[in-house]
């Protein structure tokens, strides 16, 4: 599978954000340091609006996932493959983008998020739900959804995967096949 979509899996399965809150990540929101992932906005779509970013007062969560070195390395080889395909897009590239937050005022931001369209603009959440209804129908999983990996058990899983083999990988390896 595409790079995107593997690290948009993994981030789910390790952290149990939604598709939103996953969507809504920026690069300064990884704190390598301390091994820690902060949720600070979400994007969803709201009709007459498009795709809205929540964050601030209006967003709730703000808070502080930890991560392993493991998945901040995915991730960092993930930024790799941004930085090439920024490069690919040349001029057509969106250094800045317009956040439309959800009272409808709109902000120009510096371009740091994770998950882009090709030109750098903000994901449509649908995109991955799409991607993965693609990807189950591929690999003839029906019962695999992004509720499945934000499920409690599974995350309990990828917990105790971690403290017996120093990885979540076997629980990923039985969700993915």
């Amino acid at each position: 599978e595409p790079i995107k979509w593997k690290i948009c899996l993994h981030i789910i399965l390790h952290t149990g954000i939604t598709r939103g809150e996953l969507l809504g990540l920026e690069w300064k929101d990884f704190d390598e340091k301390i091994n820690a992932l902060y949720i600070s906005r979400s994007s969803k779509v709201v009709p007459n609006y498009g795709i809205i970013t929540v964050c601030g007062n209006d967003f709730k969560n703000n808070q502080r996932i930890p991560i392993s070195k493991q998945m901040l390395i995915l991730v960092n080889q993930y930024k790799c493959w941004q930085l090439d395909e920024i490069r690919r897009a040349g001029s057509k590239w969106r250094d800045t983008i317009v956040i439309t937050h959800q009272d409808g005022s709109k902000e120009k931001l510096k371009n740091d998020r994770l998950f882009t369209q090709i030109d750098g603009s903000p994901m449509h959440p649908d995109s991955l739900t799409g991607w993965l209804r693609e990807f189950r129908t591929r690999t003839d999983n029906k019962q695999f959804n992004l509720n499945t990996l934000r499920d409690p058990e599974i995350q309990s899983r990828m917990s105790a995967d971690m403290i017996q083999y120093g990885n979540p990988t076997q629980t990923e390896m039985r969700l993915t096949q």
